[in-house]
C-alpha cells in the first residue's frame, strides 16, 4: 500500500507533488491525478515527509494535513 499527504482548501482535496528541491499542492479532481503526487510506500517514511514539512515549509504551515492511502483516491 502506498501513502499520499494531503490537505483540503476550499473544500477541493490537494496533495503534495515534489519539485525539485520543494513541494506543490495539486488538486485531486479526479483518480489520474493521484498519480503525479509523491506516492510514499510506507507510512513512517510518510509520517517524516510530512513532519520535515510543517517545521521547514513556511508557506505549508498554514494547512492541516493527513496521510491517506492512495487508494482512497481510487
Amino acid at each position: 500500500m502506498s501513502f499520499v499527504i494531503t490537505t483540503v482548501i476550499d473544500g477541493i482535496t490537494h496533495g503534495v507533488k515534489p519539485d525539485g528541491k520543494k513541494f506543490n499542492l495539486i488538486p485531486i479532481n479526479k483518480t489520474s491525478d493521484v498519480h503525479h503526487l509523491m506516492n510514499l510506500p510506507q507510512l513512517s517514511l510518510a509520517r517524516s515527509i510530512l513532519s520535515w514539512i510543517e517545521n521547514n515549509d513556511p508557506k505549508f504551515s498554514e494547512h492541516q494535513f493527513e496521510i491517506s492511502p492512495a487508494a482512497k483516491f481510487g
